[in-house]
């Protein structure tokens, strides 16, 4: 067997397929790292995007509890003004009754 060096698991590798699997396994090493970069930095973005989501979601209920607190203040607001309405028509109408029998 010449020309096979080393011995491998019991399978006898040539030097010139060594020299070849050690390039292939370098190659892959290689994707394997930028794959890896490449993953961080997708995970990296989702996280990013997820806490913005988180954020925009707390913010959205803030601003739809102070919507409606000032909602619920307007209305209590016509009420009051409904009110007011109401008595002052009611002076009116007492007002002119009595203007009406003198």
């Amino acid at each position: 067997m010449r020309g096979q060096r080393g011995n491998t698991g019991g399978v006898k590798i040539r030097s010139s397929d060594k020299d070849q699997l050690i390039a292939e396994l370098r190659q892959q090493l290689y994707d394997l790292k930028n794959q890896e970069r490449d993953y961080r930095g997708v995970n990296d973005e989702i996280f990013s995007m997820e806490n913005r989501y988180k954020l925009l979601s707390e913010e959205k209920v803030r601003s739809e509890m102070e919507g409606r607190a000032r909602l619920d203040r307007g209305m209590d607001e016509i009420a009051e003004c409904r009110k007011q309405i109401e008595d002052l028509k009611y002076m009116l109408s007492e007002k002119s009754r009595q203007n009406m029998e003198l």
